[in-house]
């Protein structure tokens, strides 16, 4: 329901697989949380507004489709320190309206929970959605790390994005997941 913080799903513990699944809400749809958890989700539907992917853990957003249901920031990434673990990668996913209102410039791919947030957007499809800026801000004094790489569509294109790390190649499974993530994931699906 728009304008209520309604989690989904509060996700905390650690070597967790969500496989198919679809998860809705508005603001603060999917807590994916704890420093050093390492969490796996691929081919999920995430539907929300505000901070719809949020928390600290290490997870890895593989073939999913991000629906925003209003304006608002994707992820609110809870990174705590430079040393902290989480890290926030979407890869091969999909960006989409979920409303049939105009939504064109008024998503933002994330913002910093904490100063030192952590989230890669690659290989993913972005709509005119997006917001040219790409980011946008939360923590008083952040320092994020935020990068794309190899994303197609009318909302790709980086030549106005704040906050931005230069980012030369895909990050793999391993640098977010550990590795041994081949143990505890089923990469079929």
């Amino acid at each position: 329901m728009a304008g209520k913080q309604a989690t989904a799903l509060a996700a905390t513990g650690s070597f967790q697989g969500y496989y198919g699944c679809s998860f809705t809400g508005y603001q603060d749809t999917l807590l994916a949380d704890g420093a050093g958890k390492f969490q796996y989700y691929s081919n999920c539907y995430i539907e929300g507004a505000v901070d719809y992917i949020y928390g600290g853990a290490s997870a890895w957003f593989g073939e999913c489709t991000l629906a925003s249901n209003g304006g608002g920031a994707i992820t609110a990434n809870s990174r705590k320190t430079t040393t902290d673990p989480s890290y926030y990668v979407i890869d091969s996913s999909v960006i989409t309206s979920a409303v049939s209102t105009s939504l064109v410039n008024d998503v933002y791919l994330g913002r910093p929970w904490f100063e030192f947030a952590r989230v890669v957007f690659q290989n993913s499809q972005l709509p005119n959605l997006i917001n040219p800026l790409g980011w946008t801000t939360l923590a008083a004094v952040a320092e994020p790390t935020f990068q794309e790489f190899g994303n197609t569509g009318a909302g790709a294109s980086t030549s106005k994005r704040v906050m931005e790390t230069a980012l030369n190649a895909a990050i793999t499974h391993q640098a977010v997941l550990g590795a041994d993530y081949l143990s505890w994931i089923d990469d079929t699906f």
